[in-house]
């Protein structure tokens, strides 16, 4: 899969930004979704390619060893409270 989008892409997103600056709001939207449109189908068929790849459903898979995390010599703070007092 990429980071990054194709130049076309690129282009058609800049193009969108200035239609965007001159006002023209549903010419920019057209393209903007067009270009999300596409990058959906990427993601579309990496997904495939991933369920292709995945064993047959109850197939058994082994279980991963579990992780060992040494214990750190810092002691972290929990998190202030997200409630106002």
């Amino acid at each position: 899969m990429k980071d990054q989008l194709e130049p076309d892409l690129i282009w058609q997103m800049e193009e969108a930004q200035q239609l965007l600056e001159l006002g023209k709001l549903q010419d920019a939207l057209v393209l903007a979704m067009d270009v999300l449109w596409r990058e959906l189908d990427q993601l579309r068929e990496a997904l495939d390619a991933i369920k292709g790849n995945l064993p047959p459903c109850g197939a058994e898979v082994p279980a991963a060893a579990p992780e060992v995390h040494p214990q750190s010599e810092f002691i972290w703070p929990d998190p202030p409270s997200r409630l106002l007092h």
